[in-house]
């Protein structure tokens, strides 16, 4: 077998079958290649020796890469500043996760559990949340393809006031 005149190892397998092995270079861009068959001297056959075979054209085609994720909503998308809990999970709802999609706390990795392609699970720690404000939410998944989703906001509310009231005696 011949893949662009290039001759490639080749197994017959009966006078109208061969089966020939491609080298990962050969498929590594997308593009129009060229197979044929040279059917050299052969004891076999000796009446088509010496005579190659039309071309036919074979398609490569580059991989689908998976999309860039992206982000509909946080669950719960705010918390309060210096609350109770040590961490707060958040659940990211969106499309197109995948196993190694990473959630991002203002650019920052967080713990993040892949629970589905449409759903994550981000640890966000008490660190994240000592002073009011916002930050944002977003995941990312390393290429290639994937990339960094739209960005949401997650509301750091003030902490909690008390009011304590004098103990009075009767």
């Amino acid at each position: 077998m011949l893949f662009n005149n290039a001759a490639r190892a080749t197994t017959w397998l009966s006078s109208t079958l061969i089966r020939g092995a491609l080298l990962a270079g050969d498929v590594a861009q997308a593009g129009t290649a060229l197979i044929s068959v040279d059917n050299s001297p052969s004891l076999l056959l000796p009446e088509v020796a010496g005579t190659t075979s039309n071309a036919l054209a074979l398609e490569i085609t580059a991989p689908e890469l998976p999309p860039a994720p992206s982000i509909s909503a946080l669950q719960p998308a705010a918390a309060a500043a210096r609350g109770p809990a040590a961490q707060v999970p958040i659940t990211i709802t969106g499309l197109n996760f995948s196993l190694n999609s990473q959630a991002l706390w203002n650019d920052d990795p967080r713990p993040t559990q892949y629970v589905s392609p449409t759903r994550l699970i981000a640890t966000i720690s008490a660190a994240d949340l000592i002073l009011e404000g916002s930050a944002g939410v977003s995941v990312n998944t390393p290429g290639p393809g994937g990339g960094d989703s739209n960005v949401l906001g997650f509301t750091i509310t003030p902490p909690p006031s008390y009011v304590y009231l004098p103990l009075v005696r009767r």
